[in-house]
Protein backbone atom coordinates (compact mmCIF):
# COMPACT_ATOMS: atom_id res chain seq x y z
CA UNK A 1 0.00 0.00 0.00
CA UNK A 2 1.30 3.46 -0.91
CA UNK A 3 1.60 6.27 1.63
CA UNK A 4 -0.46 8.64 -0.56
CA UNK A 5 -3.43 6.34 0.07
CA UNK A 6 -3.97 8.22 3.35
CA UNK A 7 -4.70 11.49 1.49
CA UNK A 8 -8.35 12.34 2.10
CA UNK A 9 -8.48 10.31 5.32
CA UNK A 10 -8.87 11.92 8.75
CA UNK A 11 -6.35 11.25 11.48
CA UNK A 12 -8.43 9.89 14.35
CA UNK A 13 -5.90 8.60 16.87
CA UNK A 14 -2.19 8.60 17.72
CA UNK A 15 -0.84 5.90 20.03
CA UNK A 16 2.66 6.16 21.45
CA UNK A 17 4.15 3.36 23.50
CA UNK A 18 7.71 2.70 24.58
CA UNK A 19 9.02 1.88 21.09
CA UNK A 20 5.95 1.83 18.82
CA UNK A 21 4.09 4.75 17.23
CA UNK A 22 0.75 4.06 15.55
CA UNK A 23 -1.48 6.49 13.64
CA UNK A 24 -5.07 5.61 12.72
CA UNK A 25 -6.88 7.18 9.77
CA UNK A 26 -10.59 6.92 8.84
CA UNK A 27 -12.40 7.97 5.68
CA UNK A 28 -15.54 9.93 6.45
CA UNK A 29 -18.78 8.36 5.26
CA UNK A 30 -17.22 4.95 4.74
CA UNK A 31 -15.87 2.17 6.90
CA UNK A 32 -12.36 2.49 5.45
CA UNK A 33 -9.59 2.60 8.03
CA UNK A 34 -5.82 2.69 7.62
CA UNK A 35 -3.15 2.08 10.23
CA UNK A 36 0.39 3.47 9.92
CA UNK A 37 2.89 2.13 12.44
CA UNK A 38 6.62 2.13 13.00
CA UNK A 39 9.07 1.14 15.71
CA UNK A 40 11.92 3.07 17.32
CA UNK A 41 11.16 6.30 15.51
CA UNK A 42 10.16 9.86 16.24
CA UNK A 43 6.95 11.85 15.92
CA UNK A 44 6.76 15.65 15.80
CA UNK A 45 3.48 17.60 15.76
CA UNK A 46 2.68 21.25 15.28
CA UNK A 47 1.13 23.09 18.21
CA UNK A 48 -2.25 23.13 16.45
CA UNK A 49 -4.18 19.91 17.14
CA UNK A 50 -3.98 17.44 14.23
CA UNK A 51 -6.57 14.92 15.42
CA UNK A 52 -9.78 14.87 13.34
CA UNK A 53 -8.15 16.74 10.48
CA UNK A 54 -8.02 15.45 6.94
CA UNK A 55 -4.68 14.58 5.32
CA UNK A 56 -4.08 16.84 2.32
CA UNK A 57 -0.54 15.87 1.32
CA UNK A 58 2.23 13.40 2.16
CA UNK A 59 5.91 13.64 1.33
CA UNK A 60 8.51 10.94 2.10
CA UNK A 61 12.14 12.06 2.04
CA UNK A 62 15.49 10.50 2.83
CA UNK A 63 16.78 13.91 3.98
CA UNK A 64 15.88 14.63 7.59
CA UNK A 65 15.13 17.98 9.17
CA UNK A 66 17.36 19.62 11.76
CA UNK A 67 15.12 18.68 14.70
CA UNK A 68 15.07 15.00 13.73
CA UNK A 69 18.82 14.84 13.14
CA UNK A 70 19.50 16.49 16.50
CA UNK A 71 17.16 14.15 18.40
CA UNK A 72 18.58 11.01 16.74
CA UNK A 73 22.15 12.11 17.49
CA UNK A 74 21.15 12.73 21.13
CA UNK A 75 19.95 9.12 21.19
CA UNK A 76 23.30 7.98 19.72
CA UNK A 77 21.50 6.76 16.60
CA UNK A 78 22.71 7.21 13.02
CA UNK A 79 20.35 9.66 11.23
CA UNK A 80 21.37 8.22 7.84
CA UNK A 81 19.36 5.06 8.63
CA UNK A 82 16.09 7.01 8.82
CA UNK A 83 13.55 8.58 6.47
CA UNK A 84 11.15 11.43 7.17
CA UNK A 85 7.44 11.47 6.33
CA UNK A 86 5.71 14.84 6.31
CA UNK A 87 1.92 14.59 6.66
CA UNK A 88 0.20 17.90 5.93
CA UNK A 89 -3.28 18.41 7.35
CA UNK A 90 -6.30 20.45 6.25
CA UNK A 91 -6.12 24.08 7.29
CA UNK A 92 -2.41 24.30 6.62
CA UNK A 93 -1.20 27.33 4.66
CA UNK A 94 2.18 28.55 3.46
CA UNK A 95 2.39 30.82 6.52
CA UNK A 96 0.87 28.46 9.09
CA UNK A 97 1.66 24.75 8.99
CA UNK A 98 -0.52 22.04 10.48
CA UNK A 99 1.45 18.85 10.08
CA UNK A 100 2.96 15.73 11.57
CA UNK A 101 6.50 14.59 10.92
CA UNK A 102 7.20 10.87 11.30
CA UNK A 103 10.82 9.69 11.36
CA UNK A 104 11.43 5.96 10.92
CA UNK A 105 13.58 3.23 9.44
CA UNK A 106 10.67 1.07 8.28
CA UNK A 107 6.93 1.60 8.42
CA UNK A 108 3.86 -0.57 8.05
CA UNK A 109 0.75 0.72 6.33
CA UNK A 110 -2.33 -1.47 6.16
CA UNK A 111 -6.08 -1.33 5.80
CA UNK A 112 -8.09 -2.35 8.82
CA UNK A 113 -11.33 -4.21 8.27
Amino acid sequence: MELNNIIGFKLTEIQKTYNLITLFFNKRGTNEKIKLSYENGLLFETTTPVINRKVTNVNLKSVLGFKAITELRNQSTNPNDFRQLLIEMEGSTSEYKIEIICVFRKHKLKRIT
